[in-house]
């Protein structure tokens, strides 16, 4: 059963009234008539619904008048429109519509449209052809009940209940213009019947229309889960490499700790200069405060000492210890040029209403190129990074997607035709036997071909293009 429409329902969202011939706009939105020819005066004949700027009319009149025409074309909400109508119809006095005075009715007919009072009630009832009529108590009845049995007159004989439906014509008409202009029509059909079939075509299409839009829901929740995915990919993948950074760290670190404990020159060392320390204080204090004759004395005793003690002096400085760390820059600064460009953000353009799951996924696992979404070609100022380099060699590893390049003998297997000139495309990195690899792909210009390098082993011949 569908929901009973509340007082906001049957407001219009422009000018907070009850619906006057509310038009359904292309987005189901209702506005009233006047409202929306007030609202398209406004903003032009292109503005969009009042609610969700979705545009109202798909073509611009060609003149003013044109404006009405167009808004009288877009569909009545008869159904909202009737349940307005029969709100009034309740919400006025209740008096019997057959008595003369004000008599209080009590019920209503819902064939003949009328309030009844309790005694035509009876009456009614009794009159052999008026027996099968549906008379409801007016304490109970709805608005959306009336509008639910309401029947229309015809436009042609308003004093006429429509019948029939010329399907022809597409018109719902009565006895009397069938007679007169619709005899010959194949297709005209008691109202009842057509109704019936129209009923579970609208339903037929209801179902299409939510099966589509159950696909599509599919369609955004696997592609919000695709960036979901992306996302979580991304963050393990870097954790796991902080993790393996920080566990490489803590290893090296322990390893300097157990050698620091066991080295035992070091220890030697250490002993050695507290022994100097202890010496140097002792020296001190005998010449501050000894006496003459008990200094020279003790000078003479301790003398083979202290020449020993200074003959060791420079030689346990710590300048022949060994090398216990050694880091390898070159192996350290690829390693970070290869972080830097690890991954890019792409979309796919050739099946842009299909799930994206597939195609992300691929395109991190393999780093091939697909229409990057963020690939600056530029620099900071707007000029190409390249173009605004002078000409001469740059490393590799400084290029850029959008950076211009030359061919040349610094690349991998050599010059072709000794003035191709390219675009860089992207950056990435790869495997090959456990070692990280940065490569630069460039589209040459001469051939439209794409080819990959390794940046480490390439140099770069730029040229103002």
């Amino acid at each position: 059963m569908a929901a009973k429409p509340s007082n906001t329902d049957l407001e219009c969202p422009v000018c907070h009234v009850n619906f006057q011939e509310p038009k359904i706009l292309p987005c189901t939105h209702l506005v009233c008539r006047k409202c929306v020819v007030r609202w398209l005066s406004k903003d032009g004949s292109q503005a969009g619904c009042p609610l969700c700027r979705v545009a109202i009319l798909s073509s611009t009149p060609a003149k003013d008048g044109d404006l009405d025409t167009l808004v009288d074309a877009l569909p009545t909400d008869l159904a909202i429109l009737s349940v307005i109508e029969n709100q009034k119809v309740l919400s006025s006095p209740h008096f019997c519509a057959v008595c003369d005075g004000n008599i209080t009715a009590s019920a209503y007919c819902l064939q003949c449209n009328m309030k009844l009072c309790q005694s035509c009630t009876k009456g009614h009832t009794k009159i052999p052809h008026l027996q099968s009529h549906v008379i409801e108590a007016l304490d109970t009845i709805t608005a959306e009940r009336l509008a639910g049995t309401c029947r229309m007159m015809c436009k042609s004989h308003p004093d006429r209940l429509v019948e029939l439906y010329c399907d022809s014509h597409q018109e719902l008409i009565c006895m009397q213009c069938f007679l007169t202009s619709h005899r010959h029509c194949p297709e005209v059909k008691a109202v009842t019947d057509i109704a019936q079939q129209k009923r579970a075509e609208l339903k037929q299409i209801a179902a299409k229309l939510l099966k589509k839009e159950a696909k599509l829901s599919a369609e955004i929740q696997a592609s919000k889960n695709a960036f979901k995915t992306c996302r979580k990919k991304v963050k393990d993948i870097f954790e796991d490499l902080e993790h393996l950074l920080r566990k490489r760290c803590q290893t090296l670190m322990d390893a300097i700790q157990a050698e620091e404990e066991a080295n035992t020159l070091l220890a030697g060392m250490e002993r050695k200069r507290a022994s100097l320390k202890a010496h140097a204080g002792m020296v001190t204090n005998l010449a501050s405060s000894a006496g003459d004759d008990a200094m020279l004395d003790m000078m003479g005793k301790l003398k083979p000492r202290l020449q020993d003690l200074e003959g060791t002096l420079g030689t346990g400085d710590g300048a022949n210890l060994p090398v216990m760390v050694t880091l390898n820059t070159l192996k350290l600064n690829q390693l970070k040029d290869a972080i830097s460009g690890f991954g890019e953000i792409r979309k796919v353009r050739d099946k842009p209403a299909s799930p994206m799951t597939a195609s992300i996924s691929r395109s991190m696992e393999q780093d091939r190129p697909v229409s990057p979404i963020v690939l600056s070609p530029t620099g900071t100022d707007g000029s190409s990074s390249a173009i605004a380099s002078s000409r001469g060699e740059k490393p590799a590893t400084e290029l850029k997607p959008g950076d211009i390049v030359r061919r040349g003998a610094g690349w991998m297997g050599g010059e072709v035709d000794g003035r191709g000139a390219g675009t860089v495309v992207s950056r990435f990195i790869k495997l090959d036997e456990g070692r990280v690899l940065s490569m630069v792909k460039v589209k040459w210009d001469n051939t439209g071909a794409e080819s990959s390098h390794r940046m480490e082993e390439s140099v770069i011949e730029l040229e103002r293009l």
